[in-house]
């Protein structure tokens, strides 16, 4: 259970997550993804021009894509589960490292179709993580949300735990605030209409 007390006395300091915010987790995040897009890329110019599969290329998207988005999912649920004692920052981290598993699978999806439209336990399974991994991104972006409102990334409350977005009042917002909500925003309807299309384009007749 959450004790709402430790959102009235901000400590001076707070310890950067290794787990989170660590030179490892986030150049994991990023070395995948940028490969994942890469391939993404090579395969649907390849398959373009010579109107044949690269199949090497395909497992290893695949196997890429598949890392990329059942790690997306593992580290917002632990960022989910550690709200009482993460701070903004990390938090936010963590959903900037949940896009980075939203624009993969885009990219998967636009240079794999086939491979998914064939298989229907791989069409379904990447589906279903989908879904899970767009849930916790938005409720994630929601908490975003919440802290730039709530203006969580000025001193002194940056070394808040983000769940103390709920019981802290309103302050006055950053001259930067109206730009960092209609992003926020932006970002996540993106979310929702991509992995809407997504779905619809899995599915879809040629």
């Amino acid at each position: 259970m959450f004790n709402d007390s430790i959102c009235t006395n901000a400590p001076a300091s707070t310890a950067t997550d290794a787990g989170i915010a660590g030179a490892g987790v986030l150049l994991s995040f990023i070395i995948t993804a940028f490969v994942s897009l890469l391939l993404s890329t090579i395969i649907i110019l390849h398959e373009a021009r010579r109107k044949s599969e690269a199949k090497i290329l395909r497992k290893l998207l695949l196997s890429f894509s598949d890392q990329q988005v059942l790690t997306g999912i593992g580290i917002q649920s632990i960022a989910l589960a550690k709200m009482g004692t993460m701070v903004p920052y990390h938090f936010f981290l963590v959903w900037m490292l949940s896009l980075l598993s939203t624009a993969t699978h885009v990219g998967t999806l636009l240079a794999l179709v086939a491979d998914f439209k064939r298989d229907w336990v791989l069409r379904w399974l990447r589906q279903f993580f989908m879904f899970v991994n767009l849930c916790l991104s938005l409720v994630s972006g929601g908490f975003v949300l919440l802290s730039v409102m709530k203006n969580m990334a000025s001193f002194p409350r940056w070394t808040l735990p983000i769940a103390c977005v709920w019981p802290l009042s309103t302050t006055t917002a950053p001259s930067n605030a109206p730009v960092s909500i209609a992003g926020t925003i932006a970002v996540m309807t993106g979310q929702v209409i991509f992995f809407g299309v997504g779905v619809w384009y899995l599915h879809v007749k040629e």
